[in-house]
């Protein structure tokens, strides 16, 4: 089918249409995506903005039970309607509320005193305390772990009698670390290049250039979104397979994790550690809790809802035949998202439709269709299809393991399930 350009979806698109979303910027001015634009894997705001407008109506509740950045939440907000958003890793949790606190005048005016004096301070006044990042020598500079000592602790000096002015700017710390380490700024996994050396940003001067670009996104989004009466809520739940929460849900989108394809712990550690959210050791448990990973901390030894797939069961057989390992980790990915889908439905009020992203794999040389094998078992499970339709991935950002390989994933899939 011919590919449709466009600045967003079509409120009707049409069954297994293709399309490329061109964004039109003013639709995207007061949007606090600005906030740690690198985060890996985010999905196009145009998905969670078509599902929203198809699907429900201002003052409902959108639930993203995979939130990453919070891309859901905010289009949610800016539309008028409430936001429940779940995440396993804390950064991705921190990052998700400051993204959708709705900021005061004095919460500005507040924010203002603390940055007027921190510039007027220097980085040597500061002790030197580091976190515990195994081989931290190699990743930053003595002046980018100077600087970046500097920062927090003065911000938690001077933010302690406002917390959300502390989040925002730890936050705005998030956004160099990566830019002032001796890692890529390419690759979302954390490697050093010996072909192409970088000579890391100063960490003073691009902290304080960040702020200025993050406070204009905050700005914005807090004076769009306070009219609207409308509320964030990040659960305390962190596991997408057992929602938690007394709250019925009229639409749920999200993004999962595609099969075995992406490391977030990795790629988001050094956020998570500097800001002291977590350490290496909880992240590395954390690892085993991630849906569609590797270092599941046990794969299934019986399968209640894969089997249900007519189309998921002989991809698994072939597997099988050359690495038992992969077939376990595909089995185990559907088996969990099958839960999840579970959960979901359990929170939808009736006719509400879950919209998932996803993405085709191939592995060990077998086609997987994702979303027609999540049809298949969504379907045995109290959902109906509704539709599905493709978009093609323009950030090329990402580049995701196939089959052993690098490799770019060309097209995302949209599938909308109706719980019956």
């Amino acid at each position: 089918m011919e590919t449709v350009k466009l600045d967003d979806f079509p409120l009707h698109p049409v069954q297994d249409g293709v399309y490329e979303i061109i964004p039109d910027k003013t639709k995207i001015v007061a949007s606090t995506n600005r906030l740690f634009n690198k985060y890996p894997t985010r999905y196009i705001s145009a998905v969670p903005r078509f599902a929203i407008n198809a699907y429900s109506k201002q003052g409902d509740i959108v639930l993203d039970p995979f939130c990453g950045s919070g891309t859901t939440a905010i289009e949610a907000m800016l539309l008028g309607r409430n936001a429940l958003s779940i995440d396993i890793d804390p950064f991705a949790r921190l990052l998700i509320k400051v993204k959708t606190t709705i900021y005061t005048e004095e919460d500005i005016t507040f924010l203002d005193k603390i940055v007027r004096k921190m510039k007027k301070m220097k980085v040597n006044d500061v002790d030197y305390c580091l976190p515990d990042i195994p081989s931290i020598d190699k990743w930053f500079c003595r002046e980018s772990q100077k600087g970046l000592c500097f920062l927090l602790k003065n911000i938690d000096a001077l933010s302690k009698d406002n917390q959300k002015i502390k989040d925002y700017l730890y936050i705005v710390v998030s956004g160099i670390i990566r830019k002032v380490s001796n890692a890529d700024e390419v690759s979302p996994k954390p490697y050093i290049s010996t072909r192409f050396p970088k000579t890391p940003a100063d960490p003073i001067e691009l902290f304080f250039k960040t702020e200025s670009l993050y406070r204009e996104a905050i700005i914005d989004f807090s004076e769009r979104v306070s009219p609207l009466n409308c509320n964030s809520i990040i659960l305390d739940s962190k596991d997408a397979r057992v929602i938690d929460s007394n709250h019925k849900v009229d639409l749920a989108v999200t993004s999962p994790p595609y099969i075995n394809a992406y490391d977030y712990v990795r790629s988001l550690r050094f956020e998570d550690m500097w800001l002291g959210l977590a350490s290496d050791e909880e992240l590395r448990d954390s690892r085993k809790s991630y849906i569609g990973t590797e270092s599941s901390k046990s794969f299934y030894t019986k399968y209640k809802y894969v089997e249900q797939s007519d189309i998921l069961v002989p991809i698994l057989k072939e597997i099988e035949k050359v690495d038992s390992k992969r077939a376990n980790i595909v089995g185990t990915y559907f088996e969990d998202m099958a839960q999840n889908m579970e959960a979901v439905r359990k929170k939808l009020k009736k006719d509400g439709r879950y919209v998932i992203v996803v993405g085709d794999s191939n592995i060990r040389g077998q086609s997987i269709p994702t979303a027609k094998i999540l049809s298949e078992i969504a379907n045995n499970n109290g959902f109906e299809f509704d539709i599905s339709f493709k978009y093609v991935i323009r950030d090329r950002y990402l580049h995701l393991p196939r089959a052993g390989r690098g490799g770019i994933i060309n097209f995302d899939e949209v599938l909308v399930l109706r719980k019956r």
